[in-house]
């Protein structure tokens, strides 16, 4: 599968396709799950921006984050978690060039705008067209 990946309904995306965003699919789904991809700029490489940025996200939002930010620096990657009751957040930046991989999915729904703007606000740019809203669980449909 490499340059795929796989929803929870098995259905199979090339990269650059996008999932269904269908909003009523998502709200009655087992949640929401965004993902995107961008640049960050090089004075925020450094795992103390990353795990502010994590720590930031979930009050903003109204989730319950239930551990502090988990941020690793190994092989030129910067990785960081965090886990919510909802789920989790994560981010994955490639250190020489700045690329990095959000995503952040829940069991309730959050303003995806405010997500957006929040990765504005902290410098992170990122490819409209990589931006995707997925509706996951769609097997354990909510009532």
């Amino acid at each position: 599968l490499r340059g795929q990946f796989r929803t929870n309904s098995d259905e199979i995306f090339a990269r650059g396709e996008k999932p269904t965003e269908d909003i009523d699919l998502i709200n009655h789904s087992f949640g929401p799950h965004l993902t995107l991809e961008g640049t960050l700029p090089e004075s925020e490489r450094t795992i103390g921006w990353v795990y502010d940025f994590l720590n930031k996200i979930p009050a903003a939002i109204g989730m319950t984050p239930i551990t502090q930010p988990y941020v690793t620096k190994k092989d030129g990657w910067i990785d960081g978690i965090l886990l919510i009751a909802e789920s989790h957040i994560s981010i994955h930046i490639e250190e020489s060039t700045g690329r990095y991989y959000f995503d952040i999915f829940s069991c309730k729904n959050f303003d995806v705008p405010k997500v957006l703007d929040l990765i504005r606000q902290n410098g992170l740019n990122f490819d409209e067209s990589t931006k995707t809203l997925t509706a996951r669980g769609k097997r354990f449909p909510r009532p």
